[in-house]
């Protein structure tokens, strides 16, 4: 009975989430949580560490993500499936390129990336190749940030996966930028916004406008 209520409050957690409502969804994951932990359940309780670890990264709150994070990994069970270790490490990764660490960042992002190479998830693999170019351009190797963007485009092209598309462009019009390639800049960010108008993605058309 327990067990079920869990489930409960986590799906209604997620429907929050879904609503952009964190605060609620919060509070419903956390009593999942508490649930979860009474029982001892650890797919359950590694599942509430995620669920709870992506609303704090929705909320640009890194050091809580992170930490929520390592929590969900330190969790011996079932949990520890290639999907879910993947999505953990892109998190931490990003989470700390986000709080300017990007020496700490680039494990994280490499294995993830290597997780999702061997899931052959096309459109996981997709997003680390801009996550990584976008790192590799923080860290200032502009070789390494401009190999990762274009197969980034190259396999969001194959896969016609249009917002994987869309944030490759916005990534190929930073790196361009950096190198003080204000043309090639312009066009990358002109095709990322056609995109975004395209699929109707409000978040990407702000970014590409923000450029």
């Amino acid at each position: 009975q327990q067990k079920v209520i869990a489930s409960c409050y986590s799906s209604i957690g997620g429907a929050y989430a879904h609503m952009g409502d964190y605060k609620k969804a919060l509070e419903y994951y956390i009593k999942a949580l508490k649930i979860a932990e009474t029982l001892s359940d650890k797919n359950k309780i590694c599942e509430s560490y995620i669920s709870i670890g992506t609303i704090f990264f929705e909320q640009k709150k890194y050091k809580e993500t992170i930490d929520y994070m390592n929590k969900a990994l330190a969790v011996e069970g079932k949990h520890t499936t290639k999907r879910n270790l993947a999505y953990i490490y892109n998190n931490i990764g990003i989470s700390y390129k986000s709080l300017n660490y990007p020496n700490q960042s680039l494990p994280y992002q490499l294995e993830a990336l290597k997780l999702n190479q061997e899931l052959n998830d096309g459109y996981g693999t997709t997003i680390c190749y801009n996550n990584l170019s976008a790192l590799y351009t923080a860290l200032n190797k502009p070789e390494e940030a401009l190999a990762y963007c274009l197969k980034s485009i190259a396999l969001s092209e194959k896969l016609n996966y249009k917002v994987g598309l869309t944030y490759s462009y916005i990534v190929a019009g930073d790196y361009y930028e950096k190198q003080a390639d204000t043309k090639t800049a312009t066009a990358y960010y002109l095709k990322a916004l056609q995109i975004a108008r395209e699929i109707n993605h409000k978040k990407e058309v702000s970014e590409a406008y923000e450029h």
